[in-house]
């Protein structure tokens, strides 16, 4: 018991943010029901569909975000999973946890043939490629009509379910759906956090950041390049066979283009890389076409959907680069760096800086006292397996750190964050003028004996 609660407090700031996404997702369901005029089922519907969008993304992030491949193909591993899982469950009459399991392993697998002729390719050629990727398989679901329906595709799929052990969980309504869609989400997630925290991930950032760079620190470029395919095709299988289940049905239509679009978009609005701003995407995608299709003034859905898309990029682009990801980080910093109690941040290291015996080291010496961290109470110092200080930072094992140096953000360089903003011109101010000497300024000091 002692192991898992010291286990707990190290990694509480790892832990606290999924458990605390998990506590939101299991309270909507109850929360709808206690709105007037709120359908809860309809919107359990949208919402799983927006985790389920959500799954994609984030596999979508690791691979543009972290490792910079561009794909606008991944409708089309969303299909092979939805239409794996279908067959298998509809025709063959397998179980839904081994109809998934093949499906994402299919997914993976073409994902990983899709990247060894994509290792030749970058940029906007390797956008193109995948792009007639996404084509051609909604063709092929068509061509294959004997076994996938054709143009009117799967329907009548049998309900989920989930065998542990002597009891067998099935899935109907709309709510068992919503809480399969949220813990798979939340597996997902926390996977796909230990592999962008790992030696894979940086790998991926490396190869990102400079595919030339890597190769001479001697970083496998086509390991990395299609294990990151592979992986980002492993989670649009999944979400695909979580899809047909939830929908209980499918039809080639489902998997246009447009799909891969909005995938896309999704983690451009919500933030490449990050995993809280692809759920953000995605719900704020899946509610805005559901709003869209209401307006009694539509006539002509698609094309006013895809006007909207284009919007959303664009300014999203232009405006928000690090997407809203960005938004919150931002305002998450300013939040930590205020003033508190309208106090200044010198005030506050003054304050900090006074000694256990109550004097007030005020002025320089405050700050002295502060920096090199005498008179304070230090920090706890975690340690792991071999009794090793895991600290990051030198000044924090040193102990020459105190809480309001860590509040501070980052200083960035004077660069634009986008291509619309003006550069920040300072006005130029002239030296200070000193009284004219006849000889040189030598300080009034007595001489030394």
């Amino acid at each position: 018991m002692k192991v898992v609660m010291r286990w707990l407090r190290t990694r509480r700031r790892v832990l606290a943010p999924y458990v605390l996404g998990a506590a939101v997702l299991l309270l909507i369901p109850p929360l709808l029901g206690g709105i007037p005029g709120v359908a809860p089922g309809y919107v359990l519907y949208l919402v799983s569909l927006a985790l389920i969008y959500a799954i994609v993304a984030i596999g979508l992030g690791i691979l543009i975000g972290h490792t910079g491949q561009i794909s606008l193909g991944h409708a089309g591993f969303f299909a092979i999973g939805a239409y794996t899982s279908a067959l298998l469950t509809l025709r063959l009459g397998l179980p839904f946890v081994l109809a998934l399991v093949v499906a994402a392993s299919l997914s993976a697998a073409i994902g990983f043939l899709l990247g060894l002729p994509a290792l030749r390719l970058s940029g906007p050629y390797l956008a193109v490629a995948t792009l007639g990727f996404g084509l051609a398989i909604p063709q092929l679901v068509v061509w294959q009509g004997s076994w996938t329906g054709g143009s009117s595709g799967l329907h009548g799929l049998p309900p989920a379910s989930l065998p542990l052990g002597a009891l067998t969980i099935v899935f109907r309504t709309d709510q068992d759906y919503y809480y399969l869609a949220a813990a798979v989400l939340i597996l997902l997630t926390i996977f796909a956090r230990n592999v962008v925290t790992s030696h894979t991930g940086r790998a991926f950032i490396a190869i990102r950041d400079s595919e030339t760079a890597a190769r001479a620190m001697g970083v496998d470029l086509v390991r990395y390049k299609t294990t990151a395919f592979a992986l980002s095709a492993l989670y649009a299988g999944i979400a695909g066979g979580l899809y047909a289940h939830v929908l209980h049905g499918i039809s080639p239509e489902d998997f246009t283009v447009l799909l891969s679009v909005d995938f896309l978009t999704m983690i451009v609005l919500g933030g490449l890389g990050s995993v809280g701003g692809a759920l953000s995407g995605a719900l704020l995608l899946t509610f805005l076409q559901n709003a869209l299709t209401r307006l009694p003034v539509v006539h002509d859905f698609k094309n006013l959907y895809i006007v909207v898309l284009g919007a959303i990029l664009i300014l999203t682009i232009a405006f928000l680069p690090r997407g809203l990801a960005g938004v919150a980080r931002s305002v998450r910093l300013r939040w930590a760096s205020r003033p508190r109690d309208g106090a200044s941040r010198v005030d506050q290291i003054v304050e900090l800086g006074e000694g256990s015996d109550g004097r007030c080291a005020s002025g320089d010496q405050g700050t002295h006292d502060q920096l090199r961290g005498t008179g304070r109470r230090r920090w706890p110092r975690p340690r792991g397996r071999h009794r090793r200080d895991r600290r990051a930072h030198r000044t924090q094992r040193s102990g020459e750190d105190h809480r309001v140096q860590l509040r501070q953000p980052v200083l960035r360089a004077r660069s634009r964050d986008h291509p619309f903003q003006r550069p920040r011109y300072h006005r130029r101010s002239l030296a200070r003028d000193h009284p004219v000497r006849h000889r040189a300024h030598i300080p009034e000091r007595g001489a030394l004996s």
